[in-house]
């Protein structure tokens, strides 16, 4: 199984998030969308980024995971 880190700014559910995510048995760890969590986030497997709302936001993030 894999480890799966959502960064979102929506207090709910991965599966709210991404509904597909409770289809699967992954170990899932949702932290905040922000540039700060990323200093001492845990080891993990793939990052989704949730962009439906902050999109500049979101893009900046993802560019700064990139760039890490």
């Amino acid at each position: 199984m894999a480890k799966v880190l959502l960064l979102t700014n929506t207090n709910g559910a991965s599966a709210e998030v991404l509904p597909s995510l409770a289809l699967l048995q992954h170990t899932v760890k949702i932290l905040p969308a922000e540039a700060s969590v990323l200093i001492d986030s845990p080891v993990m497997d793939i990052v989704f980024v949730d962009a439906r709302r902050e999109l500049p936001a979101a893009k900046n993030l993802t560019r700064l995971l990139t760039s890490t």
